[in-house]
């Protein structure tokens, strides 16, 4: 958790003066929002794969001191499947990844907008502040857009293999 609060403090440079608080609220909540996902992903992502690397360095140890250790093998090596099918099932090293990636994108465009640089050169301050809106949302669109697309894929990827869209359906 201190690490989420950390990420959040280190944000505070890149809040945003476009003299209206509903979208200076809505521009911090975003970084906010995708820098506790990164985080938390990115600490599921460590913690997943760190057991089942404990579980799976375990297993020759168990057989090594255990007369009868058949139990305790099955129960190892399930656990760690159930976390490696867990990573998988949730994509969470994508998801670390991508919500990193979008949170990037943001804090660069900010810059530009701030330092006036790029396609913020020539431009009055309405203009600015209207293409840095028109950029945020592109952004944050082509976020939406991925999550769409990757959950469009995994249905036809499963109305493949069970026959229906929905397969618990």
């Amino acid at each position: 958790m201190k690490k989420i609060l950390l990420k959040q403090e280190s944000l505070e440079w890149y809040k945003v003066d476009l003299n209206d608080e509903d979208l200076e609220g809505i521009i911090n909540a975003t970084l906010n929002y995708y820098a506790q996902k990164a985080v938390k992903s990115k600490i599921m992502f460590y913690a997943f794969n760190i057991t089942i690397l404990i579980c799976n360095v375990s297993i020759p140890v168990i057989v090594q001191v255990f007369a009868e250790p058949n139990i305790l093998v099955t129960i190892t090596s399930s656990i760690s499947s159930i976390f490696a099918s867990i990573l998988i099932l949730m994509a969470i090293k994508d998801s670390w990844q991508n919500y990193r990636k979008y949170l990037e994108e943001l804090k660069i465009e900010i810059v530009k907008y701030k330092s006036s640089s790029d396609g913020y050169k020539a431009l009055d301050d309405s203009s600015k502040k209207n293409f840095f809106m028109e950029r945020f949302c592109e952004i944050s669109t082509k976020d939406t857009s991925s999550w769409e697309l990757k959950h469009d894929s995994r249905k036809l990827d499963s109305s493949t293999t069970t026959g229906s869209a929905y397969p618990f359906a």
